[in-house]
């Protein structure tokens, strides 16, 4: 998968336990060519270092991404 980076929407996001969350990302161009299992790189505000997220889900139809995640420190956090 080739290499992009921008600002993508958050079309859903929701908590489904505590600590865990789901977004679903709006994202054409990565969705057109990822697969379930590859990693994005989520950029958290203040923070210099991205944080890997697996791929858990992609609608390359609608053109989004899906990923999974718990917070496990302040970047997750942030991003959550």
């Amino acid at each position: 998968m080739k290499y992009t980076q921008g600002r993508y929407v958050i079309v859903d996001k929701k908590a489904i336990a505590k600590g865990v969350f789901d977004f679903t990302i709006s994202c054409k161009e990565v969705a057109d060519v990822a697969q379930c299992g590859q990693f994005v790189h989520i950029a958290a505000d203040g923070f210099s270092l991205r944080r890997p997220i697996s791929i858990c889900d992609i609608d390359k139809e609608k053109g989004t991404l899906r990923i999974v995640f718990e917070v496990r420190g302040k970047g997750t956090e942030k991003i959550s």
